[in-house]
């Protein structure tokens, strides 16, 4: 079975981009890289909702310094929205919820 990063990984743009093709549960991606890339500003090479798909794998992957809201996922095309709440949903789907009575 898939990661919830694998499987955002796999069913978007990112699985045909070379910084993160090759990542699944034994190949980790290369955040070092990615900042790299990302923070070259002379150069851009992602556009604002591909920054939004990259921060939600970083929050995937476990980085608690990620920053993405809501309002930025709904903004994002129909497809790659779904790819997102689908990941999310095989994050969310192993946590048990208590309630408080």
């Amino acid at each position: 079975m898939r990661t919830p990063s694998e499987q955002l990984v796999q069913t978007t743009w990112m699985a045909e981009h070379k910084l993160f093709q090759n990542h699944d549960a034994v190949t980790p991606v290369d955040w070092a890289k990615v900042w790299e890339v990302i923070d070259n500003i002379d150069e851009p090479e992602f556009d604002e909702h591909q920054l939004v798909m990259v921060a939600v794998l970083e929050f995937l992957c476990g980085s608690e310094m990620v920053e993405v809201s809501l309002d930025e996922i709904a903004n994002l095309p129909e497809i790659e929205r779904q790819a997102v709440a689908e990941a999310l949903r095989l994050k969310w789907s192993k946590v048990e919820f208590q309630e408080n009575i």
